[in-house]
């Protein structure tokens, strides 16, 4: 049973955190013309994450299967593709209308700001997670040797994710994710079955 690397995503979820909180408090104001300034300065930043996010999960799969990385095509696991196919521009419009809806519900100033930064900076840890489950996805319908994938929690992790701890996963499909949710993956061949416990 191979050692998981797992202390490659929490890197990439907490820089591009940074660099979108420091775009969000950056911005003059939340209105509806800020929106433009603030997509342009993130969007290429997390589909950069993405990119990474995906690269070090092939890299992961090949060193646990001795074998080379497949190069799975980023637009299959990044930018819309991991949001049914809602543009990233579109996505991180969102945390505008978190800020827009809390003004009009009564929230002071501050806290409806707070609020937006909070959505803006969970969305894009997400991002960086689901390209992690769609990239695991299409790695396991192009490797025939992998039969699935059991969930590992990472430190810390939350109580939903230490109850789920070593569910298994078939790889068509994808690992349930919640906000800021770290879990990662062992790889689950035929031949290791046997090591790995929870549900078939």
């Amino acid at each position: 049973c191979v050692q998981p690397i797992r202390a490659a995503w929490p890197p990439i979820r907490a820089l591009v955190e940074q660099l979108v909180t420091q775009a969000w408090t950056g911005l003059p104001a939340y209105d509806e013309q800020n929106v433009p300034e603030f997509t342009d300065l993130v969007v290429p930043v997390i589909l950069a994450a993405q990119r990474q996010s995906a690269a070090l999960t092939d890299a992961y799969i090949a060193r646990a299967l001795e074998r080379q990385p497949l190069g799975i095509p980023a637009e299959l696991v990044t930018g819309a593709a991991v949001r049914a196919g809602t543009a990233p521009a579109d996505v991180y419009r969102r945390p505008f209308v978190t800020i827009w809806t809390a003004l009009q519900n009564g929230t002071d100033w501050q806290a409806a700001v707070n609020a937006g930064l909070e959505r803006a900076t969970s969305t894009a840890a997400m991002d960086v997670q689901l390209t992690m489950t769609h990239t695991l996805r299409e790695i396991g319908s192009r490797d025939d040797r992998i039969v699935g994938f059991q969930r590992v929690p990472d430190a810390g992790a939350c109580t939903f994710c230490q109850l789920v701890s070593g569910q298994r996963y078939r790889t068509d499909q994808l690992m349930p994710l919640h906000n800021r949710c770290g879990c990662g993956v062992d790889v689950i061949t035929a031949a290791d079955r046997h090591l790995f416990t929870g549900n078939a």
